[in-house]
């Protein structure tokens, strides 16, 4: 199958990586197109790039680049040279550029796009599918009228093996914690007010706990803002963007989601492979995660019947530091029970609803319905005008 993928962000966060993560697993078995913009990177020089093979190093993928200024143009002569099988966008920008083109292209292939935000119909209302990574998009989708599938395929985890001890030590002295009784709270993500690490700085902070301390592994626009808030307060300490950022996990007593909005939150799933107790705020991607719906046993039999799911506490009200800080008092509390018996306070649940195969054949099975729809269609587009259908 020629299969053509698209992302015109900037940086690397949570969609960058899927996309590349996708790009190179389906590259291994079919041919490959990844458009991403030429201007890629962001200010701190990080872009999906970084994530990629060198040029050649894997047959089946190519990728190439279009203009900031030129998308749709660049994105339509790369299309009408690679004659691709499916198109597949990945969030608002490029949707919104390939539902333009659509009339426009040479042999009308299959398009779709995978929400990695709320669906909006501008963007994608031209679109023959749209891949919803939770339940909220899927219905918002539904709700906004989309004519196409809407098709629901979990985002995936990448499980990252445990550092070694000399590792997990170098980690916690780095972030702060170099003392047998700190308890070290970890922050992880972008710098922005959607991630609500304000919250999380006025919680530690009201929480007067003298072993405590919360590290922050991210970059983003409100740095300063929250280096000045915490200012005062040394067992606070900002990390910036890191690539071993799975190593974390591992080192952390307690992971901490603040967010105000967080769709879906991979996270949530590295926090839960690295088997640290997880703290969060009710965002849909946290009550997707960490409390599913459709029942407890589907993800970790041994959970079955804990009223908080796979999170260590009741989650917090969103955009409440008071409620953030009654949470991380429930799980400081847990971690000191746990030393107190000998112990680390640990739990990696079963993830297999979030493994990378299944999601890649869910993908793969649309991509083929697609296909058979689209000839079947342009069967009885010929035979109504009395021509020949494609192919015969």
């Amino acid at each position: 199958m020629r299969i053509v993928q698209i992302i015109l962000s900037k940086g690397f966060r949570g969609a960058e990586r899927h996309v590349a993560e996708l790009a190179i697993a389906q590259a291994r078995h079919h041919d490959v197109l990844l458009i991403v913009r030429a201007d890629c990177a962001d200010a701190g020089g990080r872009s999906i790039r970084d994530q990629l093979p060198p040029s050649g190093e894997l047959p089946g993928l190519r990728v190439v680049t279009v203009g900031p200024g030129l998308m749709a143009p660049g994105i339509w002569s790369h299309i009408r040279r690679f004659r691709p099988d499916v198109i597949h966008g990945h969030g608002g920008r490029a949707g919104r550029t390939v539902g333009r083109l659509r009339p426009l292209l040479p042999g009308r292939p299959p398009v779709l796009a995978t929400m990695h935000l709320d669906y909006r119909r501008r963007w994608y209302q031209n679109h023959d599918a749209v891949v919803a990574t939770t339940d909220w998009q899927a219905q918002e989708a539904k709700l906004g009228g989309f004519e196409g599938r809407i098709a629901r395929v979990n985002l995936w985890l990448q499980p990252h093996p445990i550092p070694d001890a000399g590792r997990i030590q170098a980690l916690r002295a780095e972030m702060g914690a170099e003392a047998p009784g700190d308890v070290l709270v970890l922050g992880v993500g972008q710098l922005i007010r959607e991630k609500g690490f304000d919250l999380l700085v006025s919680a530690v902070r009201g929480l007067e706990r003298p072993n405590l301390k919360l590290a922050v592994v991210g970059d983003g626009g409100e740095i300063s803002a929250l280096k000045a808030q915490a200012a005062d307060c040394p067992a606070i300490r900002f990390l910036g963007f890191r690539g071993d950022v799975k190593d974390f996990y591992h080192a952390a007593d307690i992971f901490c989601s603040p967010s105000r909005f967080e769709p879906f939150g991979l996270v949530f799933l590295e926090a839960l492979d690295a088997g640290v107790p997880v703290v969060a705020t009710a965002t849909e991607g946290a009550r997707m995660i960490l409390q599913p719906s459709d029942g407890l046993p589907a993800i970790g039999d041994h959970l079955a019947g804990d009223p908080n799911g796979l999170a260590q506490a009741p989650l917090a009200a969103v955009g409440n530091a008071d409620d953030l800080a009654e949470a991380l008092g429930v799980a400081l509390d847990a971690v000191a029970h746990a030393r107190a018996a000998g112990t680390r306070l640990r739990r990696r649940p079963v993830l297999s609803a979030y493994s990378q195969a299944a999601s890649l054949d869910a993908l793969e099975r649309l991509y083929a319905e697609l296909l058979a729809a689209a000839d079947t269609a342009a069967i009885a587009a010929a035979s109504k005008a009395g021509a020949p259908a494609p192919g015969h």
